[in-house]
């Protein structure tokens, strides 16, 4: 009798514990399909993002017919001396040019880069006294 007690009572408590860990109870009443792979619709749709923003973004080169070509280039603006020192300022331009490498756009940027040289007073005294 004992047996039998304890036998109904493991079976009792594994119903209880397999009822407990079923996906509905897990999910608050929502059943999961866990055989559709719904990472391709995922993938699919982000591409089609990152391709909606790609288009936004070169959309005025298109209308300009200017081809995606570009890259950037240093091109100096200004020099001047300043503490014993003298400085070089660049300006950042964007350059487009075409299949042949003829510039046919030219954009300036906000970006600035200054080199600074040390100015030798050694080499100048000597100039003066000559």
């Amino acid at each position: 009798m004992k047996k039998m007690f304890l036998a109904v009572g493991i079976i009792g408590i594994l119903g209880f514990v397999a009822y407990l860990e079923k996906p509905e109870n897990n999910y608050h009443g929502f059943t999961p399909d866990l055989h559709v792979d719904s990472t391709s619709t995922i993938r699919e749709e982000i591409e089609q993002e990152i391709e909606e923003e790609s288009t936004e973004a070169y959309a005025h080169l298109e209308q300009e017919s200017i081809p995606a070509v570009s890259s950037v280039e240093l091109e100096l603006v200004d020099t001047y001396e300043k503490d014993g020192y003298m400085v070089e300022k660049y300006r950042k331009y964007e350059i487009y040019r075409n299949s042949d490498g003829v510039i046919v756009n030219k954009e300036p940027t906000s970006n600035y880069e200054f080199l600074k040289y040390k100015i030798d007073e050694s080499d100048e005294s000597v100039e003066t006294n000559n």
